[in-house]
């Protein structure tokens, strides 16, 4: 069975998508395009680089940890949530159904999610080789800079 759930995830008021990298776990930002909304499967997404460690991985490997915890509440929202209340309406039915000799309770524990939000932070970087495909970085960060299409080293 295959189905969708649409769900948003905050740009910056600069048109920036927040990610981490799969490898070494910094955070940056890279300029939403509706091309990224357009890869409908993984195999038709770009690889990317990460502008701090250098490393190429699939755009659908790029989720921050707040991103991957709203994805879940998502999930347990839209999937498990109602799945749970029709094992409720089953249980409820079988307790009177034996006259109360049978009963079961079915409780999930889960954890409130906030909302994603996305500040204002980080320094833009733009690359000579890709003008198109700047990045955002932490304002901290004092080490060289890889282009996020082709990796290629800019010093700052």
């Amino acid at each position: 069975m295959d189905f969708s759930i649409e769900m948003s995830v905050p740009l910056d008021d600069d048109g920036f998508l927040r990610r981490a990298c799969p490898a070494c776990g910094r955070e940056f930002k890279w300029l939403h395009t509706e091309t990224d909304d357009d890869a409908d499967s993984a195999s038709d997404a770009p690889d990317y680089f990460c502008p701090y460690c250098g490393v190429n991985a699939a755009s659908d490997q790029w989720w921050t940890g707040a991103q991957l915890a709203a994805i879940e509440a998502v999930v347990m929202d839209e999937v498990i949530e109602p799945e749970v209340d029709g094992l409720r309406r089953q249980a409820n039915s079988i307790s009177k159904e034996s006259g109360g000799l049978l009963s079961l309770d079915i409780e999930v524990d889960r954890e409130s999610v906030p909302a994603l939000q996305e500040p204002n932070d980080m320094t833009k970087i733009d690359f000579a080789c890709h003008p198109g495909e700047p990045v955002k970085i932490v304002e901290s960060w004092v080490g060289s800079v890889h282009c996020l299409t082709c990796g290629v080293v800019q010093g700052r």
